[in-house]
Formats: structure tokens, sequence, C-alpha cells
């Protein structure tokens, strides 16, 4: 086994002999003690499989671990469940290392090629590639975004159920102007909106992983205030029928945000645009699945 580096990524690739070498084992091992040394128990990972397999395990999906086992496993695309059938064969990061390291009493394979994270050591990547001759066999693993579960049970908390795409617009109903609040343009803007991993921030926020795509400048005739760098979070607060959604995060005196509650698979309310006077834009906002 020889081993390279490649950007961001440690990786260690069998070209002959044992499918995994001692050299291998022992960059394992490294790889094993950053992953224990992550600071948390419980965890969240999104993971998908390039095999002959059940389709849930070729999508991407967001894998949450508590006490060592798979608790819930959701697609990263719609946000949906993966059933309970399928979701006993998605793998955790400890099962991962495992597939690795018996890699050399596997008779079937002849190489392995393993790529880990260099900061939290899980594996990034592991093909196993069949011996000559072995139709339809091998298999390839691929694991990112590692993150601490919030400690909120995933079926206690309303807010998971915004993991997915959303088709989101917002209108322009009113803007402030120098005499005071004025009827706005009532022009409409649509665009993206995808919620990605929740997880409590340093702040104790319960913040989503996200990205918003979204045009504002022909709606309010100049750019959305505090909107580029484009967010990659999103603070959501409230309750069911009470949904608050910060778009910009931390942002001070600038930035925006809505606030509405769910109706079928919609969620309707008002958004606003604020500044160090106070809001200086708002309207009407919609999500819908």
């Amino acid at each position: 086994m020889r081993w390279y580096a490649v950007p961001m990524l440690l990786a260690v690739t069998t070209t002959c002999g044992t499918p995994v070498s001692p050299s291998g084992l022992w960059q394992l091992a490294e790889a094993e003690a950053r992953w224990a040394a992550r600071g948390y128990a419980d965890y969240a990972i999104e993971a998908r499989e390039g095999c002959f397999c059940p389709p849930a395990l070729n999508e991407w999906s967001r894998v949450e671990v508590v006490d060592g086992l798979v608790d819930r496993v959701t697609v990263v695309a719609t946000g949906t469940d993966v059933p309970d059938e399928d979701r006993r064969l998605f793998p955790t990061v400890e099962s991962l290392f495992d597939v690795i390291r018996r890699g050399n009493d596997q008779d079937w394979i002849k190489e392995v090629t393993v790529e880990f994270d260099p900061e939290l050591g899980f594996p990034t990547r592991v093909v196993l590639r069949p011996q000559d001759g072995i139709v339809d066999g091998g298999a390839a693993f691929y694991m990112r975004n590692a993150t601490a579960l919030s400690g909120v049970p995933a079926e206690a908390d309303w807010r998971r159920n915004l993991i997915g795409t959303w088709a989101i617009e917002f209108r322009l109903d009113s803007v402030l102007g120098s005499t005071g609040w004025k009827q706005g343009s009532l022009e409409t803007t649509t665009g993206t909106f995808q919620v990605l991993d929740p997880a409590t921030d340093p702040w104790g926020e319960f913040v989503v992983r996200s990205s918003i795509d979204v045009d504002f400048e022909p709606m309010l005739e100049r750019p959305m205030s505090c909107f580029d760098p484009r967010p990659v979070s999103t603070v959501i607060e409230g309750a069911e029928d009470d949904v608050r959604l910060s778009f910009t995060p931390h942002a001070a005196d600038c930035g925006f945000s809505a606030h509405g509650a769910f109706a079928g698979d919609s969620i309707i309310g008002s958004w606003s645009e604020t500044s160090f006077i106070g809001p200086v834009a708002k309207g009407r906002f919609r999500m819908r699945r």
C-alpha cells in the first residue's frame, strides 16, 4: 500500500499485496483517533453508497447517530425520511472504519482506496474493488459534513421538518421613505431556499446550514443589505404556528428575516429588511415544497 496527499484529504491506496497493508492500518488508527477526539458523542453525517443496492443508498442522505446506532435517515435533497427497512443499511462512521479494517479478511477484495477528512478523521471515500473476474462486485462509500447533533430529539422538534429544498417568494409591499412608510412596488422575486443540516451554534440558537438563491435587486432596485457574501446559515425560532427565520444571522443593523406559519405544504407570512433605524422594507413571503 502506498499513500499520497491530495488537497484537504489524506488518501490511502492499495496497489499490491494485501488490500490493507500495515502502513494503511496505521493511518486508519490515526484517523480513528481524530474521530474519537471530536468532542461529542451523537452526530449527524451525510452519506451515500455506490453499488448495486437499494436506490435509497445511492442518494446523499443525512444519517443521525445516537448512542452509536443509526436513529434517523433523511434524504438531503427532499428532507423525506428513509423507511426503516432501508435505514438499517446505512453505515455509521464507526462501522465504516470496520469495513476498511476487515478488508484483509475478505477474499473477494483486491484493492481498497480510502480518503479521510483531515480534521475529524472520518472516511470521506472508501472504494472496495473486487478481484478480477468478479462481476457486479465492489462498492463505494462516501461521507461528508459531520456535525454534532443539537441534543433535541428528531421526533420532538418541528424545525427538522424544514430540511429540504423550498421554492421561496418575496413581495415588496411597503418601503420606508423620508416621510414615513409608503406602498412598495408590489413586485415579487422568487428563488430557492435549501435547508441542509440543523445544529446548535455558539449563541445557543437553533441554526441550520442553508443556501438561498434569490435576486432581490429587480424588486428592491438595489441589493439586499448584508446579502453578499451569501449567508450559509439561518436561525430558526418560534413554533409551527409562528415560524421565525433569520436569513442573515448575527448581521448588525442590516439583513432580512421572515415569520409565518405552516399552511399545508407551505409557510406563509411576511418578511422585513432592517437597518440601524429599524425596518426599511417589508412585504409578504411564501415558502413552498
